[in-house]
């Protein structure tokens, strides 16, 4: 920057020069800030007394240490917390992907059978435990083995958490056909919306649409609470999405946008303080090293929803509904982040809206009647 500016005014180049160095130390400085909490928070010691306040402070210490890369800080803070609250399944499940991340494999593995095993968990936790399972074990098929036998050691008359880790073991290999084979058989000594699901995932993975559909059906009668569906959220859609998803790609338009209005989160917030609150800073998402589980989920399905809002948009205006399709259009505006894309979406609503209006200027075409063929 000096050498650039020297020619025009040396006294100039050097208070540049000079201003930038402080800036750069200033924001240095300012990164400590966001480490000092998990220095006064290591040992828990400080907070000894308050244990609702340090159990908050300990969850977000952990997932501040993780954004940051600091997985042995973040596991110190999980494992801390598991002792003053056993019962927070939300951190258990995120001291497995901790461990993971952390590549402490066999401790993951560990902890991830105790939940799925755990009777006295709630079944929303064990069934989000084992949906993790494939990203524990990653690229080592042995560890499906290790996990069933552990869960097995836990809890041997649990048919429907063997049964549905023997599935995923199953679908990771690419036996496909063997995994949904497995799950039809417990699925008809106890069928629940949780089993159904995970059918209706593999069916739709092999490209067996129908089947998929029936399955997510099923799952959907037989549940209509939203909490049920949470441990797939973060990366599947709930049922009513997925059923429309695959009327679209039936090429089935009318069924599709019809069902979507049934669905409350597909349509426009009433309000742009509802709107405000779905702000997030996407770039900062990207950047952080390590995300909750409930982040993950929040961000893929505001994106999978963004998507789901533009098929419909454009389904609607290939049957000519050009009002429903700016409707749809201006509602997903409120899942965009990205101001480009918004622009985007912004434009295609005045188009459409423009295509409307010149569809309502032209002239009607008036009823003849040829009286040759009135009778008399």
């Amino acid at each position: 920057m000096y050498h650039l500016l020297r020619p025009v005014n040396r006294t100039v180049a050097s208070l540049a020069v000079f201003v930038i160095i402080i800036c750069c130390s200033l924001q240095a400085l300012t990164a400590f800030f966001y480490l000092a909490p998990l220095i006064v928070l290591q040992g828990g010691q400080s907070l000894s007394g308050f244990s609702v306040e340090q159990t908050q402070a300990l969850r977000l210490a952990a997932e501040k240490a993780g954004e940051f890369g600091q997985f042995d800080a973040a596991l110190t803070y999980r494992q801390q917390l598991v002792s003053l609250s056993p019962d927070d399944e939300e951190n258990r499940i995120e001291l497995v992907r901790l461990l993971a991340a952390n590549k402490k494999t066999d401790q993951a593995i560990e902890n991830l059978a105790a939940i799925i095993g755990d009777r006295l968990a709630t079944r929303s936790a064990r069934w989000q435990a084992l949906w993790l399972a494939p990203e524990i074990i990653e690229q080592r098929p042995e560890l499906w083995t290790s996990l069933r036998e552990r869960v097995r050691t836990l809890n041997a008359a649990d048919s429907e958490m063997d049964a549905a880790l023997q599935s995923l073991s199953l679908a990771f290999a690419g036996q496909m056909d063997e995994a949904v084979k497995v799950v039809v058989a417990i699925e008809s000594t106890d069928p629940n919306p949780y089993l159904s699901f995970l059918r209706g995932s593999l069916e739709k993975k092999q490209g067996h649409e129908a089947n998929s559909l029936d399955c997510f059906t099923r799952a959907l009668i037989a549940s209509r609470e939203s909490t049920v569906w949470q441990p797939f959220a973060f990366n599947e859609d709930e049922p009513l999405e997925q059923i429309i998803r695959l009327y679209l790609n039936q090429n089935q338009p009318r069924a599709a946008l019809k069902l979507a209005e049934r669905t409350t989160a597909l349509q426009m917030k009433d309000s742009a303080a509802e709107s405000v609150q779905l702000e997030i800073d996407e770039s900062g998402v990207e950047a952080k090293q390590y995300q909750t589980l409930r982040a993950r989920a929040t961000m893929r399905q505001r994106n999978a929803r963004a998507e789901l809002l533009e098929l419909l948009s454009a389904a609607a205006e290939q049957i000519g509904d050009l009002n429903r399709a700016a409707e749809l259009e201006k509602a997903r505006l409120d899942f965009l982040v990205k101001v480009a894309d918004k622009q985007t979406a912004k434009s295609r609503v005045e188009r459409l809206r423009e295509m409307l209006r010149k569809a309502e200027r032209q002239p009607k075409p008036s009823l003849v009647i040829d009286q040759r063929l009135v009778g008399s």
